[in-house]
């Protein structure tokens, strides 16, 4: 029970990091979210992807997919982000 806890602390911190760093906060639209892994790779606890929809700062739409790194208290530390412009 304390692990699904974790995970679900981890999506809701995932998410806040995510809308804080986009550029067009009201164009997000989510499409879907993986499963919180845990790994133990230091400095990285868990890992999660997500897609999504989003305006970029030129009002282009892409579609994204990032995955998260976070570490023992699910803070993001590290991403990767694959964008396709022009959806």
């Amino acid at each position: 029970m304390i692990e699904k806890s974790r995970d679900h602390i981890s999506v809701i911190q995932a998410r806040k990091w995510l809308r804080k760093i986009l550029v067009n906060r009201d164009s997000y639209e989510p499409l879907d979210w993986s499963q919180v892994i845990r790994v133990n790779y230091p400095p990285y606890k868990y890992i999660i992807s997500h897609k999504f929809i989003h305006k970029n700062a030129q009002g282009i739409k892409e579609r994204c997919a990032i995955t998260m790194y976070l570490d023992n208290s699910g803070k993001v530390i590290n991403f990767h982000k694959w964008e396709q412009h022009d959806v």
